[in-house]
């Protein structure tokens, strides 16, 4: 348990909010949370105030998906034990998002309509 705990420090001051404004073309507006799954460092999540949840590719500092997943700023963004995220908005939604179906859609600019229905 304690070398999970160290691993999760670590993790969380690897992955500060810093980090993203050296990302390259990304969010328009300022990041609120970001997140990198539990079962790998990859995908890093990020979250905006303009609603939008980009995946990261870190080898290449890209933008691998933009979700325009909520009307309003994003207040959470978490991994569940699966391949599936969820965010929350100040919209009053929470909404459930699946990686694989985001990596294999074919237009890399998705909608929350393109996803799970809200929760």
């Amino acid at each position: 348990e304690y070398t999970r705990a160290v691993t999760a420090a670590k993790i969380d001051r690897m992955f500060a909010h810093p980090l993203i404004g050296n990302l390259g073309n990304g969010h328009g507006d300022a990041v609120y949370h970001s997140c990198v799954s539990r079962n790998s460092l990859l995908p890093l999540l990020s979250g905006s105030a303009d609603g939008t949840v980009h995946l990261w590719d870190l080898p290449t500092r890209s933008s691998v998906a933009t979700l325009n997943a909520h009307s309003q700023a994003i207040q959470g963004i978490v991994f569940g034990m699966d391949d599936d995220f969820y965010s929350c908005g100040n919209d009053g939604t929470l909404r459930r998002w699946s990686v694989p179906q985001i990596l294999a859609a074919s237009s890399v600019t998705a909608t929350a309509e393109d996803q799970k229905a809200p929760m």
